[in-house]
């Protein structure tokens, strides 16, 4: 093998990725027509299965949602034609809130948010009055945002079991605990640089017996406005939200800050919010009404000009990543 840099062979790995995973799109939108021509059996192959998983590698599991997929979205050749530059992953996200009547808002959410932050419009979508969604032809995941918290590896257990030397503990809590608890193992997996489950992170909250002394802090006066947001405002941000997400009714840690009125073009950080990280995507992508109820609408909202032209920026610059 040729010797590379280390920068030389990672962007390497990441176009061949990126091949990969777009070929592998394309295959997904063209395996539902393959089946109804019956085409793999006159391949020689005994089922779509086996054909999906000598040509591309495949997984039954993965094949059997894309042609459930298709059957849901059969009716609706626009939105089909998404997988093949989306995948199959974020259709499904979709595919219970989807109809006729609304699928060009639909299409244009997927080309504008992430998979989590189509996650965030479906459980809006599903609390607006009026708004039925329908019953899942596809089965869904349970959802990993119950105010539940296990506490060692993802063992099926009761209410207690042992694996190995370890127990694993099984409880419920209530949303103000499990956030605080999110809270305190973020700041730990930061300051140790590593992910760490919650069996770890319980031992070193149990370890911390003294609270810590609050220091006092100096303030420093803000003289040159730059896009570095001074420590003291981050501060006063963190102070005033307590590390909560700024979004109506979300209860993740705040992870990143977010300008209201855009840096841009306001060359200020007086209305600073911090939000997790799938809000602050939703915020550029114009699905959160920026006031003081920073509300959630599943609809992409009509904005100034220039704001919508900042976040496009802002939208290549992540996918570019």
């Amino acid at each position: 093998m040729k010797k590379m840099t280390d920068q030389e062979l990672y962007k390497r790995c990441q176009e061949c990725g990126g091949n990969a995973r777009r070929w592998t799109r394309e295959f997904a939108y063209y395996l539902p027509e393959v089946a109804r021509r019956d085409l793999h059996r006159r391949r020689g192959f005994q089922s779509i299965y086996e054909f999906a998983a000598k040509l591309s590698g495949m997984s039954f599991e993965v094949c059997n949602r894309v042609l459930q997929l298709n059957n849901k979205f059969e009716h609706m050749p626009l939105l089909w034609e998404q997988i093949r530059m989306h995948g199959w992953s974020k259709l499904r996200v979709i595919a219970f809130v989807v109809n006729s009547e609304n699928e060009k808002i639909w299409i244009e959410n997927l080309n504008r948010c992430t998979k989590a932050g189509l996650e965030k419009l479906v459980k809006n979508f599903k609390s607006v009055p009026g708004e039925e969604a329908q019953k899942p032809d596809i089965p869904l995941a349970k959802s990993t945002t119950q105010s539940a918290m296990t506490l060692g590896d993802n063992v099926p257990c009761g209410d207690r079991a042992i694996l190995d030397d370890r127990t694993v503990l099984k409880f419920k809590v209530d949303d103000e605990t499990e956030f605080q608890f999110k809270k305190f193992k973020h700041e730990l997996e930061k300051k140790k640089g590593k992910a760490m489950t919650m069996g770890e992170v319980l031992k070193e909250l149990l370890q911390k017996a003294e609270t810590p002394k609050l220091k006092t802090r100096k303030i420093k006066k803000i003289t040159k406005i730059t896009r570095y947001i001074p420590v003291q405002r981050k501060r006063e941000t963190e102070e005033k939200q307590n590390d909560r997400c700024r979004a109506e009714n979300c209860n993740e840690l705040a992870t990143q800050f977010h300008h209201p009125l855009r840096f841009s073009l306001n060359r200020t950080h007086k209305e600073l919010v911090k939000l997790c990280r799938t809000h602050h995507q939703l915020a550029h992508a114009g699905f959160i009404e920026e006031r003081d109820e920073w509300q959630v609408n599943w609809q992409a909202r009509k904005r100034d000009k220039r704001v919508e032209e900042v976040d496009e920026k802002v939208r290549q610059a992540r996918r570019r990543l």
